[in-house]
């Protein structure tokens, strides 16, 4: 009995990771989508330039908040909150709305380049 559990837990264990690979592949490309159409009606409302201004800003401060935590675990509330006052008191005619947006944006494009990077080297194998 040990000898076929030993046998048959690997090829669970893989089927899971495969399940899960593909699960969150899937997720990601949905919310990557979404927020392209979020980003979409934003960029509507301010204008293209201003937009790109606080794009920008908003994403140093967020590579700025990354490093500051960086190797640290459990600090996802600690980070959106200094993420957040970090890019009000570089822009503080931005909404709670317009913040989680940015946060979003710049997760989403991340998350977007580390899919095409995992693809590619998948398809290397």
């Amino acid at each position: 009995m040990e000898e076929i559990m030993n046998e048959i837990t690997p090829v669970l264990v893989n089927t899971v990771v495969i399940i899960l690979t593909a699960v969150l592949s899937y997720l990601s490309k949905k919310l990557i989508d979404f927020v392209k159409v979020k980003k979409l009606e934003l960029e509507e409302k301010i204008s293209d330039e201003n937009y790109k201004y606080i794009y920008n800003v908003a994403k140093s401060v967020y590579f700025f908040v990354e490093q500051n935590f960086k190797g640290v675990d459990d600090v996802i509330e600690d980070k959106r909150e200094m993420f957040e006052q970090q890019i009000l008191s570089r822009i503080p005619s931005l909404t709670k709305e317009d913040i989680d947006h940015f946060r979003e944006s710049i997760v989403g494009e991340i998350n977007e380049t580390t899919t095409k990077v995992l693809d590619i080297l998948d398809t290397d194998k």
